[in-house]
């Protein structure tokens, strides 16, 4: 018979092992999406490979598979820790699989850029409809001001539209205020 104190540790290791094991797959599979970062041409069509999260989608191209961050929008984390939030996110990530579900993809850049962690920056286009702004006007993004981008003024034009409308997460206080706050700390970020 196992000592509770031995069981105990048991499930702590074989935890702890399944956790490492988890981050270093999760670490590699990021890596070879990264792998080509910058080789991706404007316009270039790609397939889904992955919807990461309501911002974020791994694709594949003939140059390689990439990590596409999409270009001047931000959601909110499904997996944030305030559940009342976080479900803007799932319904972001949501939304955002129907959209661009079964069909052609393509990816159109200001400039080829990738950020410090590898993604490649571009705007996502399925079958001609420009993924962050149909995101923006659902209600289910909010317009990312940190960076300067040129659909801007259209992006926050829709943004108004969809708070004017109460759409998505600009229906909920607390979402709203999250908002807010990330909006002034944006705007203080692009002023320095």
């Amino acid at each position: 018979m196992i000592s509770p104190t031995r069981a105990f540790w048991l499930v702590v290791f074989v935890l702890f092992g399944s956790s490492l094991y988890f981050t270093v797959q999760v670490e590699r599979q990021r890596r070879s999406w990264s792998a080509h970062a910058g080789a991706l041409k404007p316009g270039a069509s790609v397939e889904l490979v992955e919807v990461i999260d309501g911002d974020e989608v791994a694709v594949r191209a003939p140059e390689g598979a990439f990590i596409v961050r999409i270009l001047g929008i931000k959601c909110f984390d499904a997996k944030m820790n305030d559940p009342t939030v976080a479900r803007h996110g799932v319904q972001c990530v949501q939304s955002l699989t129907e959209i661009i579900d079964k069909k052609a993809l393509t990816v159109e850049f200001d400039a080829s850029a990738v950020d410090d962690r590898g993604r490649t920056l571009a705007y996502l286009s399925a079958a001609g409809i420009d993924v962050g702004l149909a995101l923006v006007e659902k209600g289910h993004a909010a317009v990312y001001t940190e960076f300067g981008f040129s659909r801007e003024a259209a992006y926050l034009d829709t943004q108004r539209e969809a708070q004017r409308r109460r759409r998505g997460m600009w229906r909920d206080p607390r979402a709203r205020r999250r908002l807010e706050a990330l909006e002034r700390e944006w705007s203080r970020r692009r002023a320095r």
